[in-house]
């Protein structure tokens, strides 16, 4: 049964009382205004973006630099469902684990653009379970992590704190930068980042929750609060370069595609994107 009450019966995304002629003037302005915003990517980036934009037309262009290829890896951070699969897919594990190699990948990235924000002299950290710092540095355990990381941070343990149940985890931080000033006295300057390779906005808001110390001084003392940092994969920005939603990023530093990349232009170790992109199953191809 159909629902004559359903305002798009036949499912073209449009509401059904809208004639032809407004249906087609509303595509056009959708195409003018993608292709603004493309236009405006392609104008504050320059040489790190990979695209040629013209009467219309995107093109990928050839032999892509470093840069234009980390490009194109945080483009498909911020394109998450296109790899997520659905229960029952005779693939579901092998594409769930790329949705999750995604997710460390980015984070790996992120790190990277924080040792660039963070001076030469400061230290960046990753923190979760699954990298080499939280193996080497902290240790696997999160009730020994912890601790380790408080002192890392120019912080004490909270009176009365209580080991988490769970025997890993990250204890909701991704990474952190620290500048210590060569000091043994508390208030280093700090910065906690949470990662978020979500292409919808509406899902940062748990992890802008957990960038915000506030949220754990049941575990932390600390003289300072740290700064709290949101690294996102999306081109978060209207033609004109202000936020697309200032609400979505507000109570944090918002780090997204534009700032990452224009952080990462000058170092000298820029994460081989390229790697990234094979090990998700992507091949870019271009044309000459």
């Amino acid at each position: 049964m159909v629902n004559v009450d359903e305002p798009d019966v036949d499912d073209d995304g449009l509401p059904d009382d809208v004639s032809n002629i407004e249906q087609k003037s509303n595509e056009q302005r959708y195409v003018e205004d993608a292709f603004r915003t493309l236009e405006y990517r392609a104008a504050c980036l320059g040489e790190i973006y990979p695209y040629e934009v013209g009467d219309e037309v995107l093109r990928i262009k050839s032999d892509l630099s470093e840069l234009q290829f980390l490009y194109l890896f945080l483009l498909a951070c911020a394109r998450t469902r296109t790899f997520k699969p659905k229960k029952g897919d005779a693939d579901y594990l092998d594409r769930k684990g790329i949705v999750q190699n995604i997710s460390d990948r980015f984070e790996e990235v992120s790190a990277a653009c924080l040792r660039e924000m963070i001076s030469p002299h400061g230290r960046v950290f990753m923190f979760g379970p699954n990298s080499d710092d939280r193996k080497h540095h902290f240790g696997s355990a999160l009730k020994d992590a912890l601790p380790i990381l408080a002192r890392t941070l120019g912080m004490a343990m909270a009176p009365g704190w209580q080991p988490p149940s769970g025997a890993s985890g990250d204890g909701k931080i991704d990474i952190v930068g620290v500048y210590d000033f060569n000091d043994t006295a508390e208030g280093f300057l700090v910065v906690v980042g949470q990662c978020a390779s979500i292409e919808d906005e509406k899902s940062w808001q748990q992890k802008r929750q957990e960038a915000d110390f506030l949220q754990k001084t049941g575990t932390f003392h600390c003289l300072v609060f740290p700064s709290p940092a949101l690294f996102v994969p999306a081109f978060f920005r209207s033609p004109n370069g202000t936020w697309i939603d200032k609400n979505m990023v507000s109570g944090v530093i918002p780090i997204d595609r534009l700032r990452m990349l224009k952080t990462l232009a000058n170092s000298t170790s820029l994460p081989d994107a390229q790697a990234m992109l094979q090990a998700i199953g992507i091949e870019v191809v271009t044309v000459p």
